[in-house]
């Protein structure tokens, strides 16, 4: 075939037009985001903690990097399960503070293709001693590796059948050592229906996490970042459902008659921290006050109960809301 000949440049032509098809569907399958702007003393678990809790939250990385001679400046790499995850988590944290006492901001976008963060090998789960119906996969917590300037962040989440958990009971559930971290989004589903197994798997998911990560060597050290950028993560997760400004003490609203205090305080008491609990009931509809022993473990109640359902409460999902004094100013 001739260089010149009409056949050859039709063939040019739909080949440049299938590159550019492939090219572009190569992009619209994108759905990780690029991070920037992050402070230099950034470490994998805050960036962790602030992604985490968006729907469909895969993984995340940190890493050093430099160009052109400019100094070394933290970046990161946080993976969704689709594109439309990814962008909803850029529109709802692009500008955020990653640091509260640190004026800079964030700044995020679609990177150039998605980030695939190695895993260490997963040993084999044991054997439940509970007649524990198997799990599916397993998940590990963070795990870090420091190899030059780059700290790598393995942060999947093992997924359980819906009816392997409501098959078990509350005390089995307290038991076990087997559950590991679930999705916000398969405890949000999870609440509709069984609110107290799901206020009593984030507990122990929480417990188990404190635990672990005790051991881990480099914990001494990270251990006050942490819980800074825990605290300031939850808080901007969780502003958009209270107008009052973060306080260790919640107002829980939208509740009948027929609550009883002990039915909030089983829910309420399942998140470490609860000092007390004061349910107010006046004609048909009632309101309460949960103290917590401090902000964040007030905030890390508020994001999992919001919007659960008492079985008692004919008015659908409790609101929850930061009380605009402590508890100890409301006497």
């Amino acid at each position: 075939m001739e260089a010149n000949s009409p056949a050859h440049h039709l063939t040019s032509a739909a080949s440049l037009e299938s590159l550019n098809s492939a090219t572009s569907q190569a992009e619209n399958n994108v759905r990780t985001l690029f991070v920037s702007g992050l402070p230099m003393d950034a470490k994998p678990r805050e960036l962790y903690l602030l992604f985490r809790s968006y729907p469909g939250y895969e993984s995340s990385l940190l890493k050093m990097t430099a160009k052109n001679g400019k100094s070394t400046s933290p970046v990161g790499f946080v993976t969704f399960a689709t594109r439309q995850d990814a962008d909803e988590a850029r529109k709802a944290l692009q500008g955020v503070r990653f640091d509260p006492e640190c004026a800079q901001t964030i700044r995020l976008e679609l990177a150039r293709s998605n980030t695939k963060v190695p895993r260490p090998k997963q040993a084999t789960p044991p054997t439940s001693q509970m007649g524990m119906l198997p799990v599916v996969g397993l998940q590990s917590l963070p795990q870090y590796a420091n190899a030059g300037h780059e700290l790598l962040v393995d942060s999947n989440h093992l997924l359980f059948e819906q009816q392997q958990l409501l098959a078990l009971t509350v005390p089995q559930l307290a038991a076990s050592q087997h559950l590991q971290m679930l999705p916000t989004s398969t405890l949000q589903q999870l609440a509709a229906t069984q609110p107290l197994l799901a206020a009593t798997i984030a507990a122990q998911q929480q417990q188990q996490a404190q635990a672990q990560f005790a051991q881990h060597a480099q914990f001494a050290q990270l251990q006050a970042a942490q819980n800074a950028a825990a605290q300031a993560a939850m808080i901007s997760s969780g502003a958009s459902t209270s107008s009052a400004p973060p306080c260790s003490t919640l107002f829980v609203a939208n509740l009948s008659a027929a609550v009883s205090e002990e039915e909030l305080r089983s829910l309420f008491k399942a998140f470490s921290g609860m000092v007390r609990l004061r349910l107010h009931a006046k004609g048909g509809s009632a309101v309460a006050f949960v103290e917590y022993n401090d902000i964040r473990a007030a905030t890390q109640a508020m994001m999992h109960l919001n919007g659960v359902t008492v079985p008692s409460n004919d008015r659908g999902g409790m609101r929850i809301e930061y009380a605009r004094n402590k508890m100890a100013d409301l006497s």
